[in-house]
């Protein structure tokens, strides 16, 4: 690759990190969203259990199990995973950056050596 081609790709892949920053600060919000949506409804479930005189050791898979609550819980998985995946795909994007930033210093010593 020449160094103009590498410069080129550099900048493709810095937007692209950039890009990732953003989603990732919004798949952040939403799984906090989610997880937040997920422990008001699995509390509300229970405090409806403990008024039925739910037996207390079955009240936390009894509310967990409803179908709403786990519903939540799904959504925030899912995000949480999301999260996991973007910061993963942030990591790839940075590992193609430093190997373009070698592959540049390489490139820039063998035309400095040549002249």
């Amino acid at each position: 690759m020449r160094p103009d081609e590498i410069m080129r790709e550099l900048l493709i892949q810095k937007e692209r990190l950039e890009a990732k920053d953003e989603e990732v600060v919004e798949l952040i919000k939403e799984a906090a969203d989610a997880d937040r949506n997920f422990r008001i409804a699995l509390e509300q479930e229970s405090s409806r259990l403990r008024m039925k005189s739910t037996p207390v050791t079955m009240i936390k898979a009894l509310a967990e199990g409803e179908r709403a609550v786990a519903q939540k819980k799904y959504d925030y998985v899912r995000l949480e995973g999301n999260v996991k995946a973007c910061f993963k795909s942030m990591d790839n994007i940075r590992a193609s950056i430093d190997l373009l930033r070698s592959l540049l210093s390489h490139e820039s010593k063998e035309l400095h050596s040549n002249r």
